[in-house]
Order: C-alpha cells, then structure tokens, then sequence
C-alpha cells in the first residue's frame, strides 16, 4: 500500500472551501525537481483538460514555484477561484517541529470547483514522477 501523498481537511464546512495537506517528503522532491517552462506549459495543457471535463476553461491551473515541478497555486481562473499554499518556507530546511505543508481554498462556491482543484492535486500528485524524469 502507498502512502498518502495528499490529503483533503475540512470538508465539512458550510461552504465549498476546503484544505489540502501535503506529504513532506513529496514537497520536497517537488521542490529538487527542475522544470522547464515547457514542461510547465505542457502540465498546464494536461491540467486545462482536467478541468474541462468538469465545465471549467482556464489555461493555467497549475503556478509552479520558479523553476521547480513543485505547485503554489492550483487555479480555476474566474472569480478567484483557487487552492494556494499557506505559507511559504524553504521545503529544503524545513525544522522538526513546523506547521504541516497546507494548502486553502479561496472563493470555491460549488461542488464542482471543488472537485476541479481537487483533481488538480490529484493529477499532479500521479505525474510526479513523470515529471522528476523530465
């Protein structure tokens, strides 16, 4: 059985907002990955038919942090409509006793938003490793 590379908090709110933690070791490895911007471009390409399929057309869903395979923001496009990190740290000093690696939802007003951020993390949390080939 695999680890939990990410997973959902908070969705039992009121609203659609929700939070994802993600694993440590992933962020890091995201981090040490670099990344071409086609790389990026193409991943965003991947990401825009993702979220097509649920009714949504936006063609950066994915802001990678400068250079790296690791994402800061998943990104529906209208309205605000994203998943960002909370806070920023170096992933690659990160001390013992620190805060988990959280990422929160800004302006997510229906199900299908998100489920669309959602699949997001999920799509690339499975090409990971595609992309530390890259």
């Amino acid at each position: 059985m695999d680890k939990i590379v990410w997973q959902p908090i908070a969705l039992h709110q009121p609203s659609y907002e929700f939070g994802i933690i993600l694993d440590e070791t992933f962020a890091k490895e995201m981090v040490k990955t670099n990344l071409s911007q086609e790389s990026q471009r193409r991943m965003n390409d991947l990401g825009t038919e993702v979220i097509t399929r649920f009714g949504h057309n936006w063609t950066i869903p994915y802001i990678f942090h400068e250079n790296t395979a690791f994402v800061s923001q998943f990104s529906l496009g209208v309205n605000g409509v994203w998943l960002a990190l909370d806070n920023w740290y170096d992933l690659l000093k990160i001390p013992e006793n620190k805060d988990p690696i959280k990422y929160s939802s800004h302006n997510v007003d229906t199900s299908s938003q998100a489920y669309s951020l959602m699949a997001l993390v999920d799509f690339w949390v499975e090409y990971a490793e595609t992309l530390k080939g890259l």
